[in-house]
């Protein structure tokens, strides 16, 4: 049977059955790493496959179990009630009780890499990664079931896209001659169309980046191309917004949260803002004042937060309405946050932090951490007592929060 070495670290030389993907690949644009310096770690199996290799559905693949579960790379983890559940690549999802001291692997249905995780309550939970896979789990993160695939989602697109050839195509036929702007909105939308045909034809394979559930019932999944879907039953059905959101450019959503009040906010690429005050239905999008990728947002208070490309940090006091830059200490990309009450946490794609002590007015660098060349990170979540578990290349661990000069 053909075989594969593992990342380097922990398990490097060690050796597992070579998960080829299912001969498909991501048509016309490939998705830029929202992750800053991740993206290498996450081609891990995709870059290392033999010719020869076996075709194996990771959609379908049970994940593999391993001892070392806990040092495969993780991209995000959260606390849940005292569990901490991270999870990232070959659908592998650990989970502990003793704040990281040791992990469980979880029974997941998936061998897909899996790229953000949420819990809105104290039981449920929804993953969400790539071959347009959403997982949910209903024990704290024990065990996950499919509830969504990117099958089901590319369909969904296409039909959105084929809408839209038809209203541009009427729009044309009915402009003036040589109306330039109705001419250029077609060519847009048959691009989009052929986009999303070629989807169809090579899905499952576009991902989805990032979560938010604003309670066990309502939550949004959101990522490459454009995708965005909501569900209002808690997963049993989810429903495409992209055809009431104006992107046919096809950019990628990145990261999407609720405010204080409900307001729905989504960001990525593009410097784009998108946000909605009625659950999803209408849509407004506006650009902040650099047109860089956007990767995380995050609440403070009643404030909100969009951080990414450059170590660019912006707040918005006006639910995502308008949005004011703030000075960081770095230049790099800031891939993940903590919120504490007012005090924010920051780690850039090379896991070097920064911290707001008033609710990301102002940045300061942190005092040097322990370790004498700090690992890439990519997620970050606050232990039960006092400390925070970084997840990324290597996996997950625990350090204590790092203090301004």
């Amino acid at each position: 049977m053909s075989v594969i070495k593992t990342l380097a670290g922990p398990e490097a030389g060690r050796e597992l059955p070579a998960f080829a993907p299912s001969g498909r690949t991501p048509p016309h644009r490939a998705v830029p790493s929202l992750l800053g310096c991740l993206a290498v770690a996450i081609l891990i199996a995709a870059g290392a496959m033999p010719a020869h290799a076996e075709r194996i559905d990771l959609a379908t693949l049970p994940a593999f179990k391993t001892p070392k579960a806990a040092r495969a790379l993780s991209l995000s983890v959260v606390n849940v009630d005292a569990r901490l559940v991270a999870v990232g690549e070959r659908g592998i999802v650990v989970y502990s009780d003793d704040n990281g001291a040791t992990w469980t692997q979880a029974e997941v249905p998936v061998s897909v890499t899996l790229t953000a995780v949420t819990f809105p309550t104290a039981t449920d939970g929804w993953a969400v990664g790539h071959d347009g896979v959403i997982l949910h789990s209903a024990d704290r993160g024990q065990t996950w079931s499919v509830q969504f695939d990117g099958t089901r989602a590319a369909a969904a697109v296409q039909h959105d896209a084929e809408r839209r050839v038809a209203l541009a195509r009427a729009r044309a036929e009915s402009a003036p001659a040589k109306d330039e702007a109705a001419a250029a909105a077609l060519d847009l939308a048959e691009t989009a169309l052929d986009d999303a045909s070629a989807g169809v034809r090579f899905a499952p394979s576009r991902p989805f980046l990032a979560v938010a559930f604003k309670d066990a019932r309502f939550g949004l999944a959101v990522g490459s191309f454009g995708q965005i879907f909501r569900t209002k039953d808690g997963g049993e059905s989810w429903v495409y917004l992209g055809d009431r959101i104006d992107n046919l450019e096809r950019l990628h959503y990145g990261a999407v949260a609720f405010d204080e009040s409900g307001v729905i906010v989504v960001a990525g690429e593009g410097g784009r803002i998108t946000r909605s005050t009625d659950g999803g239905e209408h849509w407004t999008v506006s650009a902040l004042s650099e047109r860089g990728t956007i990767i995380g947002l995050r609440r403070v208070g009643s404030a909100l937060l969009a951080f990414g490309g450059g170590g660019r940090v912006y707040r918005s006091d006006d639910d995502g309405a308008t949005w004011k830059r703030s000075a960081t200490c770095t230049g790099k990309t800031l891939v993940t946050g903590l919120v504490q009450a007012d005090s924010v946490l920051l780690y850039d794609s090379g896991g070097s932090a920064l911290i707001s002590g008033d609710g990301g007015a102002s940045w300061v660098c942190p005092a040097a951490e322990a370790e004498s060349s700090p690992r890439p990170v990519a997620a970050i979540a606050a232990t039960a007592d006092g400390r925070i578990v970084l997840a990324g290349p290597g996996g997950v661990r625990v350090r204590d929060i790092v203090t301004a000069r």
